[in-house]
């Protein structure tokens, strides 16, 4: 190979040239035969367009990496299989080395082939040669292609095709730019078991179906879709017959799924969570939404026109869950239809057939573990038309949704949750307004830079830097800091000045991460339901227990001491008397203890409680409690003199739930 090199001298110099042998291989422009790249000769070079030939097949094995020159592309006439692995995935990269940020696309353009890319990283991809139709880091045209296992960042719009089969399984995707994630149009589509981690770019959604006839897409998780008319799917341009199933889409701006366009799908067991509209379906569209559970919605279906003159929506609502819907349940305008039967809500109650008005009883919704309690309504009170569920009972309510983990993009240790509210001081002890956050996990949390909010979105308090909560304790936020701390000098971890209150008349309180992901919020009132007293009689508005949602006017009730309990447990969590309702265990305290700690721990009805204690390997050490008991709070003294010290499990278990903590004996 030759290259050229032209230097202009303004005056006479010596140059010494020094040339190094690259061990990098190149590609070719033009692959005419099959061909596969090794990783002995990786990584590989290319220096132009590489254009795979019809009828060719190019095969790359695992760990090759391809580095490629600016808006330059790889073409695929022909074939192309990516061979890459979960511990040596195959990259195309920029040529960082000759200063290359951006290259073009990897583009299918009547394939003669179905192509597959297994195990594959792509980084600084843009756009291919036809800005139109292959517009896209992953173009396709009048091609089949399968992704799987492929990781995609730091490009301008991810995967765009057309007219072809296209399949996308165990990929995860991210960018911040203006873009569809995924937009497959005229053919068919399969997308499931992928993530998607939004940004808050206007006009930009997760999964883009048009014109897709019996697509379907399945047990993906959708994150943080927070631009202005941003929806998690997007279904549209007369598509037909789609499945959307399974999947958890979390905190999109507009939808959770958008039906629009005379398309029909079937929306059954998806988890979505504070949306602005969960499902909306309109514009001559129909949506038969099966087993969802919709959590924080600003409204959990919507059926509407939205393009005027297109037509009205048709929703058909079966066996879902309608949980804290902040505006309403439902949307519907006088050009649609929506039917909601055999469901539950928990914040207004439901026309129709069968429905329920009751608290679903979730696990721990909080974290987002949205897991049913045993005690649950939903429980075999399905639509019986329905297909019988998995252990042949009719069927539940709600989306079978089983918790983990790793279905949420924030961990269990970054939630707090607000669990104090003082709204109207006694005039003769005023404190002015403040709330109290609560850690109630087993990990520091840092809440540098977190956002607090009223109802008015221009009201921003930003949380200071290096601010924290220990595990199972509290930070109260002030408007004013100097007068709080005047009346409660005793209380250290505070932070304000707000400048803005809360009203008398009720209002939201809301808290945000640094990425507007939110974290909790609740909206009280001054009227009953909700607990009236904290209107400047004394007392404030005390969550009754942590473990129950904060969103409902029954989970809270006016402290049992005049001005609250700033920066402690809530003396309503002290009143051995009230009934809680719902089973919870909490941590032990103190911990660690020298000899004596306290459990504190809840049953909702009269049955068998069983607390014991194992050492680390699982081995019996001793029995607490084996008995019945009636439900209240309690709070265990335990003498703990007969064991050593070291590191234990305190397990508690009733007939239907069980829950441990760790525990730490010192000497």
């Amino acid at each position: 190979e030759q290259a050229e090199i032209e230097i202009s001298l303004d005056d006479s110099l010596t140059l010494n040239a020094n040339f190094i042998r690259s061990t990098n291989s190149l590609l070719p422009h033009y692959i005419d035969s099959n061909t596969a790249l090794i990783s002995e000769n990786s990584p590989y070079n290319a220096i132009d367009d590489v254009v795979v030939a019809p009828g060719v097949t190019l095969s790359i094995e695992k760990g090759v990496t391809i580095l490629m020159p600016t808006k330059k592309n790889m073409i695929v006439k022909g074939r192309l299989l990516v061979n890459g692995s979960e511990d040596e995935p195959v990259k195309f990269l920029p040529n960082t080395g000759i200063g290359v940020d951006k290259w073009g696309a990897i583009c299918f353009v009547n394939s003669s082939g179905s192509s597959v890319v297994n195990h594959a990283v792509i980084k600084g991809a843009s756009q291919g040669y036809d800005p139109i139709n292959l517009k896209a880091a992953i173009s396709a045209y009048k091609s089949d292609i399968t992704l799987n296992h492929v990781e995609m960042g730091n490009v301008e719009f991810p995967i765009f095709t057309q007219f072809g089969s296209t399949v996308m399984r165990n990929s995860t995707i991210s960018t911040d730019a203006v873009c569809d994630y995924i937009n497959v149009k005229y053919g068919s589509g399969l997308v499931e078991n992928c993530t998607f981690y939004g940004n808050e770019a206007e006009d930009t959604d997760a999964i883009d179906y048009d014109g897709i006839e019996n697509g379907i897409i399945r047990n993906n998780r959708i994150f943080n879709f927070r631009g202005l008319n941003s929806d998690g799917i997007d279904i549209g341009e007369q598509s037909h017959n789609i499945l959307i199933t399974g999947n958890v889409i979390l905190n999109s701006m507009d939808k959770g799924v958008s039906v629009g366009q005379q398309s029909t799908v079937l929306v059954e067991r998806n988890l979505i969570i504070e949306c602005n509209q969960g499902v909306t379906v309109k514009d001559l569209s129909h949506a038969k939404i099966v087993n969802n559970t919709f959590y924080r919605n600003n409204y959990a279906v919507a059926s509407i026109e939205k393009n005027w003159g297109a037509g009205g929506g048709n929703a058909v609502v079966i066996n879902s869950i309608l949980s804290n819907c902040i505006t309403n349940n439902y949307l519907v305008d006088t050009l649609s239809l929506i039917s909601l039967d055999y469901s539950l809500s928990d914040t207004r109650e439901l026309s129709g057939d069968e429905n329920i008005f009751a608290d679903p009883m979730f696990i721990h919704p909080y974290v987002y573990d949205f897991e049913l309690q045993t005690s649950s309504d939903c429980f075999d009170a399905g639509d019986p038309d329905v297909k019988l569920d998995d252990e042949g009972t009719r069927s539940d309510i709600g989306a079978y949704y089983n918790y983990s983990s790793f279905d949420f993009p924030i961990s269990v240790a970054s939630s707090v949750i607000i669990n104090e509210v003082n709204y109207n001081s006694d005039a003769e002890y005023d404190t002015d307004d403040w709330i109290e956050i609560y850690n109630p996990t087993a990990t520091i949390i840092d809440l540098s830079d977190w956002v607090i909010k009223d109802s008015n979105e221009d009201n921003i308090f930003i949380v200071p830097s290096h601010t924290q909560i220990y595990p199972d304790d509290y930070l109260v936020i002030c408007k004013d800091a100097e007068k709080f701390h005047k009346l409660f000098p005793e209380i250290e971890n505070y932070s304000g000045d707000t400048d803005f209150g809360l009203s008398s008349n009720g209002d939201r309180v809301s808290i945000y991460q640094p990425d507007s992901v939110i974290v909790d919020y609740m909206v009280y009132d001054n009227a009953l339901p909700w607990p009236v007293e904290p209107n400047g009689d004394g007392p404030t508005l005390e969550l009754i227990d942590p473990e129950l949602d904060n969103r409902l006017a029954k989970s809270w009730h006016a402290s049992k001491v005049n001005y609250g309990t700033p920066g402690r447990k809530n003396s309503v969590m002290q009143d051995p008397d009230l009934i809680p309702n719902r089973f919870r265990l909490g941590q032990n305290y103190p911990n660690p203890f020298n000899r004596l700690t306290v459990i504190p721990f809840s049953i909702s009805t009269k049955q068998m409680v069983n607390i014991s204690v194992y050492d680390i390997s699982g081995r019996h050490v001793t029995t607490l409690i084996n008995k019945q008991l009636s439900p209240r709070n309690y709070n265990l003294q335990w003498d703990s003199k007969s064991i050593s010290s070291g590191l234990y499990i305190l397990k508690v278990k009733t007939r239907t739930r069980q829950a441990t903590v760790k525990v730490v004996r010192l000497n």
